[in-house]
């Protein structure tokens, strides 16, 4: 890694979505660390296109950037052209399976992808958007339905449409989610799975494919079934916009911590996002409640801070990541953190990396080094929040990757040797290339070393 920017690092990381507004070389620069792609818009070869771009900054700049494809799930889409409605004019639905109405003359017409409507009720809610448009459905027949606006506002293709007060019976995964995992499975880092209900659908995803899951919640169901589904994920992401819709805004903030704590406890990586700073769609800098939103995720324990449409079709990408990482160091500068909860038994991997921060804390260490295969030892130390930077040290280039979006982790791509005296010939050797100041650094390490689930030993080395 170029020294000018690890020195430049915060330990809470930014995730940029991509689109037509990015530049993935000015947007790793300026400090994002993970990129996402969501899958509900363009196709598979500008998708791929933008991983070929992430890859090519990653070898100029010399550090690992993740990619998450965020699958769209559950999330049902209208089809329409784009115009205004007014509270009192009436909306048709259709279905994209089934034949165009007949008999019904209106302009005011959109087809969902999905066909839904035996399973609607009359005096249903639908929210399309974030809440931009609202209808209710005043009738209805097994493939199309009318619905009333109470709610007016600019309807546009490809916006998301919820049902509310009827549980929808669809698959977790979609036709098109199936062809992007297999198309996918081995350019990506993550895969998102949106409108997670329990650990079954992450079940499902694993079927076909072994890349790790960041399961979204934005359901009530999964909020219900947090527990469960933080202990089969990879990672998790508070998906605030679908979430405030489904539970109602006000309960967003408590779920939100609720979430980071079990995440953390768990050493799974936990993401904020959904318009962190989303006045900066239009303007070069964010609002005062804004900094106050991403202060407060940071101090709730989040790994990760996501940017959506700021870096994807905003006006100010670059200022976005920029003001992001600014609101992050300043944070860290005086932030401290809840010691967290242990909510499962003590396994050797626990201990080990509970010991770890205890030793650097009343060393004062300089940093910690952490050999690995899978990435699970730095996961669990980064728990605690240790003072010192974690270097995950790894011989496999997925591994360094997928390290990009976890709380105060430095993953390096490097050969870590057939010996503990070997790597640690080489960690001295790598703190002498990076000019860090002479003291104490913790390393861990196993037997045999670089083998997934072997770690057992911490060792304390003096840099003369």
């Amino acid at each position: 890694m170029n020294s000018e920017i690890a020195n430049s690092e915060t330990r809470t990381k930014i995730m940029a979505t991509l689109g037509p507004s990015s530049d993935v070389l000015e947007l790793a620069r300026e400090g994002a660390r993970a990129f996402r792609l969501n899958l509900s818009y363009n196709d598979i070869e500008w998708h791929t296109s933008m991983i070929e771009q992430v890859r090519e900054s990653e070898d100029k700049l010399g550090l690992p950037l993740g990619v998450v494809a965020d699958l769209r799930g559950r999330k049902l889409r209208i089809s329409s052209t784009e115009y205004e409605v007014v509270e009192g004019q009436t909306v048709v639905l259709e279905s994209d399976t089934c034949p165009p109405s007949s008999g019904i003359h209106t302009s005011q017409k959109l087809t969902i992808d999905a066909d839904i409507f035996e399973q609607l009720e009359e005096g249903a809610q639908l929210i399309l958007g974030d809440g931009d448009v609202v209808l209710d459905v005043e009738e209805l027949s097994d493939t199309h339905a009318s619905a009333q606006v109470v709610r007016g506002g600019r309807i546009k293709d490809n916006m998301g449409l919820r049902v509310v007060g009827v549980s929808l019976k669809l698959p977790p995964i979609t036709k098109l989610d199936r062809e992007y995992v297999r198309k996918l499975s081995k350019l990506v880092d993550y895969f998102g799975l949106s409108f997670v209900s329990s650990s079954r659908d992450m079940e499902e995803l694993r079927k076909l494919s072994h890349v790790p899951i960041i399961a979204k919640i934005e359901r009530r169901e999964a909020v219900e079934n947090l527990r469960e589904i933080v202990g089969c994920c990879d990672g998790v992401m508070v998906a605030r916009g679908d979430l405030g819709v489904e539970l109602s805004l006000e309960k967003v903030p408590l779920i939100q911590k609720e979430v980071l704590r079990l995440s953390r406890a768990l050493g799974k990586p936990g993401i904020v996002a959904t318009q962190m700073l989303e006045s900066m769609l239009h303007s070069p800098s964010p609002t005062r409640a804004e900094v106050a939103d991403v202060a407060n995720a940071i101090l709730d324990g989040a790994d990760t801070l996501m940017l959506s449409g700021e870096t994807a079709v905003g006006k100010y990408p670059t200022e976005a990541v920029r003001w992001m990482k600014k609101i992050i160091s300043e944070t860290e500068r005086f932030g401290k953190f809840e010691p967290i909860q242990e909510i499962e038994k003590s396994t050797v991997s626990s201990a080990i990396s509970k010991a770890v921060y205890v030793l650097a804390s009343e060393l004062n260490a300089g940093a910690i080094f952490t050999p690995t295969a899978t990435g699970t030892t730095p996961k669990m130390v980064a728990r605690f929040r240790p003072s010192q930077w974690i270097y995950a040290l790894s011989q496999s280039e997925k591994t360094a990757r997928r390290l990009s979006i976890v709380w105060g982790v430095i993953p390096i791509k490097e050969d870590i040797g057939e010996s503990l005296d070997e790597l640690t010939d080489k960690v001295v050797e790598f703190i002498g290339k990076e000019r860090k100041r002479k003291g104490t650094i913790v390393l861990t390490g196993g037997h045999p070393l670089g083998t997934p689930g072997t770690t057992n030993l911490i060792k304390v080395v003096v840099v003369n």
